[in-house]
């Protein structure tokens, strides 16, 4: 720690001006199911703001507008997106103590039929061999030589175990995906992180009007918001749309069909295959939970990388004050003490969720590139193979997009931590007004010690790292397609 007056003055300073202390992680609290509602359970450590509602909103009160409209159109489309993984109880405890119990009781339900979509959707996908990465896979050999898809089924029955690889293909990335569906349950819904919604109030108070121009503008800071919500948004439908055209180009091939119905009758009948309406029904099941898995990916993509655009527009905001010199170097450290507090939380909670699924995400980006060595060019119908080739391109895009959407995000918030250095050096070079010598000195070292910085995988996160990595894929696919390795041959 840094020993001066003016920071010995921090632990005994009195709320900032703003009117609220905000900052520092969650204590731990009652270990519940009992839906409180979400605006009112904050940590100990953090304060609410109590906004009024929209028809007692004045045009006077800005930012208590802006706030309220970003709450509006991002917070409350998240929180949905939490309910709906049962991150979040549907229903609050304002009720009477019998009509609590009630919603408790259906909550736990909901957290069931939760596990069980997932759980049924990793056995189904197992069973039909679908794989969300590479499409097309290679049928067997007495299936590729069929002539006549009415011979289908008696080859089908003697492939049972339809899977090539299905522990490396299947298991693994499955109970990943899980792990971190279990995990983000803990931070959520055990654990009551609302990080969120407390950075988006703290980054709100310090902005200025909405009518401001440059950085610290309030709607600058709701677009941003809104755009990471609706990126995500659409990566869900685009997803869901690479899903539907994979098992559509299967279903066009005669001979996968009753090898579904045979694979499907492994898993919940012994002897008896299924009939084509089960069959359906199983495979709109399959569907649902795909999107389930998707919902898992964006709901801590789009919480992390919205937690980092937050803290970037905090410390960047808080720069630019202190160059145009209309803020206090007191206030100065005090806030971006309290950045620093919101991205440790950050890096100990959030960020091992993102962490765990990102090694999914990378593995998913990386087959879907090289699946398009092995494309399938054995296809009864012309529309499949187009099918499989239009799904193998998307999943190439939307794996590695959101892959690289959370270390992009973790490197821009690092680059803002340190960009606080260079600030600090500014002050030493031209001075500050109205402070002494001994305060500027006490403000450049308190900033210069500080290591503050987004990780992932409990390693720092920097954007000179990301370009190099970017770099070196680029070159090797290039390199990989111009020796010839992905060569598609397709029977259209």
């Amino acid at each position: 720690m840094v020993d001066s007056p003016l920071l010995q003055q921090l632990q005994s300073a009195p709320a900032d001006a703003y009117g609220c202390r905000l900052g520092g992680t969650s204590s731990r609290r009652s270990r519940s199911f009992r839906g409180r509602s979400r605006s009112e359970a904050l940590s100990a450590d953090h304060v609410s703001i109590e906004l009024p509602q929209a028809a007692d909103l004045s045009d006077e009160n800005l930012t208590s507008v802006a706030l309220h409209q970003c709450k509006k159109k991002v917070l409350k489309p998240y929180m949905l997106l939490l309910q709906l993984l049962a991150w979040s109880p549907w229903m609050g405890g304002t009720w009477s103590h019998c009509a609590d119990q009630c919603c408790h009781f259906l909550n736990l339900l909901y957290v069931g039929f939760v596990f069980c979509l997932l759980i049924v959707g990793y056995l189904l996908q197992f069973a039909s061999c679908v794989s969300r990465d590479h499409p097309p896979y290679s049928l067997p050999s007495d299936y590729v030589l069929l002539n006549n898809c009415s011979e289908a089924e008696g080859v089908a029955l003697r492939h049972l175990e339809v899977c090539s690889n299905p522990v490396s293909t299947y298991f693994f990335s499955n109970a990943l995906h899980f792990l971190s569906y279990l995990y983000a349950f803990y931070v959520f819904r055990w654990r009551e992180n609302e990080e969120l919604k407390t950075v988006m109030e703290k980054a709100f108070i310090q902005t200025t009007s909405a009518k401001t121009k440059g950085f610290q503008s309030q709607g600058r800071l709701s677009k941003e918001i809104r755009a990471i919500l609706l990126v995500g948004v659409m990566w869900l439908v685009l997803q869901f749309l690479s899903n539907v055209l994979v098992i559509l180009g299967r279903l066009l091939d005669c001979r996968v069909t009753p090898k579904w119905r045979v694979g499907f009758s492994s898993w919940i009948a012994v002897g008896d295959q299924l009939s084509v309406e089960a069959m359906w029904i199983l495979v709109i099941l399959m569907v649902t939970g795909f999107l389930a898995f998707d919902l898992v990916y964006i709901a801590v993509a789009v919480n992390y990388c919205a937690q980092c655009q937050l803290l970037i527009f905090l410390i960047r905001g808080m720069n630019e004050r202190i160059e145009e010199k209309n803020t206090t170097l007191q206030r100065a450290i005090r806030e971006y003490h309290n950045a620093g507090k919101f991205i440790v939380s950050l890096n100990q909670q959030l960020a091992i969720a993102m962490s765990l699924l990102e090694v999914n995400l990378i593995a998913h980006a990386i087959v879907s590139i090289l699946s398009l060595y092995d494309l399938d060019s054995s296809y009864t119908s012309e529309m499949t193979g187009v099918l499989f080739l239009i799904a193998a391109i998307m999943y190439i895009i939307l794996w590695t997009a959101i892959g690289l959407f959370g270390f992009v995000q973790a490197a821009r918030l690092s680059s803002a931590c340190r960009s606080t250095v260079k600030v600090a050096l500014q002050i030493r070079s031209f001075g500050y007004p109205d402070a002494s010598p001994m305060e500027v000195d006490s403000f450049i070292l308190y900033i210069t010690s500080q290591k503050c910085s987004a990780k992932l995988f409990r390693v720092p996160i920097y954007s000179h790292y990301v370009w190099a990595i970017v770099s070196t894929g680029l070159i090797a696919v290039l390199v990989l397609v111009e020796l010839g390795f992905f060569q598609i041959s397709l029977k259209l």
